[in-house]
């Protein structure tokens, strides 16, 4: 017989009959929908968002009820059809944490009942069907408390998510994706470290899930749970499975997908910041640091940021027994450090490639980034136990912040670096404490009256310089190399950090000026052959920050010899480029000096600066740098004329006078200012000597006194050097550029000097007579000689000399006279303003002059204007014509009527009709000169 109670089980576990009581329960809804009609009319009263909120507001069911509802979906998610699957799975998503609400006590009964089936659809052909059961486990985590039972059935399933073979090598501290590889590395085979790779060409990932919105559901429902457990403080639970989660996470950290690679970031931070997993992340931190260092080069800001944030807590994890972070050993890692005699064996075989990631960060185009990676450095060199191990290595890094374009970020390294120096005064109380008692802070010759570049606002305080001086030798020479790099923007920056870094050491630098200096000078070269003008700028900076904390006794000892190229010092010789350079660098020590230091050093620094074999006529830029110096070196000794005096008697022991080396500037001056390309650089330098006595004469500029204390000295000095040879005079550009400046200079007192003109005068006519009867010589002296005869000259000796008998002319028309023109050579003197030229012969049509100084002034310029003229006239016919030329211009000038003279060379008559207003000179004076003709 069959029993019908148990067939009618049987049909309710395929198929829930409905009781007696279903039709009454239908009947009370059915009164209920009519009662929730007077309801809805109310509620249409009501926004749309406060209607909608009521309408899916879910609704509270016990765990009897809710467990009924969900029996059939929990079937079908195993069901083969995926439809079935996928509907059962979204209707069981839905019933659970859409439409009811249950305690957070059933949460956890409802899931350690139901765990496995979901699990199981971790692996689900049907990508919706993973991503809704990974949803599921994301919002059971959120809300359950009891995690224990579901644990060792969820992390199995999770570990099915990521590749195979995956594991840690405890003596390398480096985590391992495939097992036989490392193991050929270990061997000596020339491949790449496990967690190097993808540093050289491509890097490549295997993931098992093909989608990223599924990986990143997975570890956003594994962050959620550790996120639960630590704030429900059991974090004890997980200590089973660490290892996993561990593996999990940084599996995670290579994966392609940005949003990913963040929340693994963020779940390695929350890790780390638990004490409870302090053991765990100890064994795994420096792993895990080197695991997170790809993830820094990430092209998204928001990805290294977290990436920095989770290398802070990872790498500080305290190692309490020894001491120290646990993962600081990474640190080398992170600046790219590799010792000098270890050599990788695939660097054998192929590139090996060594990557600073700290410095790639401090250059971050992020301003969060780089203010985040400021608290990370402060932290290594403030809070960490092994921080003395690692200050060398971080320090450039932190003071490179400080020259940040961003105010916080700089802000923030200055704060740091003020902690740092606090910490050394209490540390080293005894090193402080003398210096504090006694007031003694630093060498009292250095210059602390200008202002600091920022962010400084003020002197660093004595425990900041104290301990810069301690860390800065060991990357000092190092940074110092780097500024001839062939990276612009590496000599930049590096500039920029030895700014700061002579800004914190100050007269420290001093014992490191020997292999400081030839670095500078080489650099500055660099950037002035690379134009690099940005750079230059910022050497000069760091060279006049230099210079305050340098006293020039020290600067000017090593850079003179260099400039001057001792044989003792620079064995093969010093070019032009090197000394402009050497120039620039003195030029900006010197302004950052005590005047008063200078004062000592005047008189070798104006005799070198002006000594014609070190700063060479032929090089405009050289002689430019040179009075550069010169004006750095007046400004400084403004207004200290006599301690000049006393500074070079207290150094030598012998008196001597400021006036010298004064005249010796004064002549390279004026030998400049004849020179287009640097008339206007030695005009400023005038102007600046000009001010270098304060009690300049009544009534007088600056450079009129400076002319009326030198000038005749000068030029009694040039005449009795050149008075046994004088035709080293005329021939000489420079001296006769000199001469010409100190007569027409405004307020010469050579104008009123007639015996100084009168010895110049008989000089020049004597030298310009020899040189027209002899071959060979140049004529550019001889057209200066002849510029300065004729437009300077003549003018001021006719304003101070009588013109009887020819007095100014006459030594000049002897030279004619005596002249014997070589062959080639024809003289003709040319005489007014036009001259035409006829098969005929010469015709000299000459305009009438307001005054002698002009009629000289015309006459003599078209001398040597037309010096050399191709012709095929006879040596006497042309001194011929040049004599007659020059008479009838005088005598036109002085007679209204016209005068006719033929010339005597067989080849023509010149006629000239020239009427005159009686301006010139009187008729005597022109029957004497036609005499001497």
């Amino acid at each position: 017989e069959t029993n019908i109670d148990e067939v009618w089980e049987a049909m309710n576990a395929n198929q829930p009959i409905r009781n007696i009581s279903f039709v009454a329960k239908n009947k009370k809804v059915t009164k209920v929908s009519s009662q929730k009609c007077v309801t809805n009319i109310e509620k249409s009263k009501m926004p749309k968002s406060q209607q909608q909120a009521i309408i899916s507001a879910p609704k509270s069911i016990s765990y009897a009820d809710i467990k009924t509802s969900i029996s059939r979906d929990l079937n079908s998610i195993g069901d083969e059809n995926p439809i079935i699957r996928k509907k059962s799975l979204q209707r069981l998503y839905n019933s659970l944490f859409v439409e009811h609400l249950i305690g957070e006590e059933e949460y956890d009964e409802l899931f350690n009942d139901i765990c496995k089936p979901i699990l199981k659809r971790f692996i689900d052909p049907v990508e919706k069907c993973r991503e809704l059961a990974h949803s599921i486990c994301l919002k059971f985590f959120n809300n359950c408390q009891n995690f224990v039972p579901i644990l060792g059935y969820y992390f199995p399933a999770l570990m099915q998510q990521i590749p195979s073979g995956i594991g840690y090598d405890s003596d390398m501290k480096i985590f391992i994706s495939d097992m036989a590889a490392h193991e050929a590395y270990k061997r000596g085979k020339a491949v790449d470290r496990q967690d190097r790779g993808g540093t050289a060409g491509i890097l490549t990932h295997q993931v098992v899930e093909l989608s990223e919105e599924i990986r990143f559901l997975s570890c956003k429902a594994l962050v959620s749970l550790i996120n639960r457990v630590i704030v429900l403080q059991c974090s004890p639970i997980l200590h089973p499975y660490f290892q996993e989660i561990v593996m999990y996470l940084q599996t995670q950290l290579k994966d392609p997908f940005p949003d990913l690679k963040v929340i693994a970031c963020e779940a390695l931070e929350s890790i780390a910041k638990v004490s409870d997993f302090e053991t765990g992340m100890k064994f795994f931190s420096v792993g895990l640091v080197r695991a997170l260092l790809p993830v820094l080069r990430h092209r998204h800001a928001k990805v290294r940021l977290a990436a920095v944030s989770a290398l802070h807590f990872c790498m500080v994890v305290p190692d309490r027994a020894k001491r120290k972070a646990s993962g600081s050993e990474a640190i080398c890692d992170l600046v790219g450090f590799r010792e000098e005699n270890v050599l990788q064996v695939a660097a054998f075989y192929k590139s090996d490639v060594q990557i600073n990631y700290l410095a790639e960060l401090v250059l971050d185009k992020s301003i969060q980034v780089r203010e985040r990676l400021v608290s990370f450095l402060s932290v290594l060199l403030t809070e960490i136990g092994d921080r003395y191990d690692h200050q060398t290595r971080i320090i450039p890094y932190l003071l490179d912040f400080l020259t940040d374009e961003a105010p916080s970020v700089a802000e923030l390294a200055l704060n740091c670096l003020l902690t740092c120096g606090r910490q050394y005064e209490d540390e080293h109380p005894d090193e402080v404490i003398e210096r504090r008692q006694y007031g003694i802070d630093g060498d009292s010759r250095i210059n602390l009256d200008k202002p600091l570049p920022p962010p400084f606002k003020e002197r660093p305080r004595i425990g900041v310089r104290l301990y810069m001086r301690g860390n800065s030798k060991r990357f000092l020479h190092a940074l110092v190399g780097e500024l001839t790099n062939w990276v612009s923007n590496t000599r930049l920056k590096s500039a920029q950090l030895l700014k700061m870094v002579v800004v914190l050491c100050e007269e420290h630098l001093t014992m490191e000026a020997n292999t400081l200096f030839p670095a500078f000078i080489k650099a500055l070269r660099f950037a002035r052959e690379d134009k690099d003008e940005e750079l230059k700028k910022v050497l000069l900076e760091v060279l006049e920050l230099f210079g305050r904390y340098v006293v020039p006794e020290v600067s000017v000892f090593y850079i003179l010899p260099r400039l001057r190229g001792d044989v003792e010092v620079v064995q093969f010789g010093v070019d032009s480029e090197t000394r402009i350079a050497v120039m620039e660098m003195l030029r900006a020590l010197l302004e950052g000096a005590r005047p008063q230091l200078v004062t000592p050093h005047f008189a070798e620094l104006v005799s070198t600066l002006t000594d014609p074999f070190i700063i060479s006529p032929d090089s405009p830029s050289l002689q430019v740098a040179a009075m550069q110096s010169l004006c750095t070196v007046f400004a400084a000794v403004k207004g200290r004329s006599n301690a000049v005096v006393e500074a070079h008697f207290v150094t030598t022991g012998r008196i001597t006078s400021l006036q010298t080396s004064l005249r010796t500037v004064l002549r390279f001056l004026l030998i400049n200012l004849s020179r287009p390309e640097l008339n206007a650089q030695a005009c400023r330098c005038l102007e600046v000597l000009s001010q270098l006595q304060s009690d300049p004469h009544p009534g007088w500029s600056g450079v009129e006194h400076v002319f009326e204390q030198h000038a005749v000295c000068l030029l009694e000095n040039l005449l009795n050097d050149n008075i046994d040879n004088e035709e080293e005079l005329w021939q000489s550009s420079e001296d006769l550029s000199l001469l010409t400046r100190l007569v027409d200079a405004p307020g010469s007192p050579l104008q009123h000097h007639s015996v100084s003109l009168q010895r110049l005068l008989d000089l020049l006519c004597s030298g310009i007579s020899t040189s027209i009867s002899r071959e060979g010589d140049s004529e550019a002296p001889l057209l200066l000689a002849m510029e300065l005869l004729q437009g300077t000259l003549l003018p001021v000796l006719h304003s101070i000399l009588p013109l009887r008998s020819g007095s100014v002319l006459q030594p000049l028309l002897k030279s004619f006279s005596a002249a014997q023109l070589s062959q080639g050579r024809h003289l003709v003197v040319l005489a007014g303003k036009e001259v035409v030229y006829s098969q005929r012969g010469v015709q000299l049509e000459v305009a009438a002059a307001t005054s002698v100084v002009e009629v000289l002034r015309l006459s003599m310029s078209k001398v040597m204007e037309s010096f050399l003229l191709a012709g095929t006239w006879s040596r006497s016919a042309a001194l011929q014509t040049a004599r007659l030329g020059l008479a009838r211009l005088l005598s036109g000038l002085c007679c209204p009527s016209s005068l006719s003279h033929t010339c005597s060379c067989g080849r023509g008559s010149p006629n000239n009709n020239t009427s005159g207003q009686g301006l010139g000179p009187s008729q005597p004076f022109v029957e004497g000169l036609l005499e001497e003709f």
